[in-house]
């Protein structure tokens, strides 16, 4: 989400109306989007709800940006918009990307046999992500993802993990 332009709202309906679009994607794709701002924004409008969303970080002229607020940390930096690419006429944004903004797909595993669990999806934990929320998204239960995970807390999920969740569309 590119949310720039934003006169004559206050920060609480900043906040809102982000929240609002970028929870609709999420819950329909099982991921969710980037928030793209610069360090200052980062630092004192976006509020602490966008933390577990990526956060494409641009501060130019700079090593890293000076604040990412209620961020961890960022998953992108732009560092620059005067870039230079072969092939392409006129200025270009610079950036540093970690694996943390690529998508990975959640493609359906082959059926297994009959009397398995049915086909399998993958999702990627986001920060401030919880084994409660990834059960709604994908409508099934705390339970069954910390059987299927050999989760033994399912208040412990990282970062990065990856889960195995059962397609409720093929099952």
């Amino acid at each position: 989400m590119d949310f720039e332009s934003i006169p004559g709202r206050i920060t609480q309906e900043i906040n809102a109306i982000g929240l609002a679009f970028m929870e609709t994607p999420g819950s329909r794709l099982g991921y969710g989007p980037a928030l793209y701002t610069d360090s200052y924004n980062a630092a004192y409008l976006w509020n602490s709800g966008f933390s577990s969303c990526p956060l494409w970080a641009a501060d130019y002229d700079v090593n890293q940006p000076e604040s990412t607020g209620p961020w961890d940390s960022r998953d992108d930096f732009q560092y620059s918009d005067r870039g230079r690419a072969a092939g392409v006429n006129g200025d270009v944004d610079m950036d540093f990307f970690k694996d943390s903004m690529f998508i990975h797909s959640q493609t359906p595993r082959p059926e297994p046999s009959p009397g398995g669990i049915g086909a399998l999806l993958t999702c990627r934990v986001q920060g401030g992500d919880t084994l409660w929320g990834i059960s709604r998204r994908f409508g099934t239960t705390v339970g069954r993802l910390a059987a299927l995970n050999h989760i033994s807390n399912p208040n412990v999920i990282y970062k990065g993990q990856i889960l195995e969740i059962p397609d409720i569309l093929k099952a």
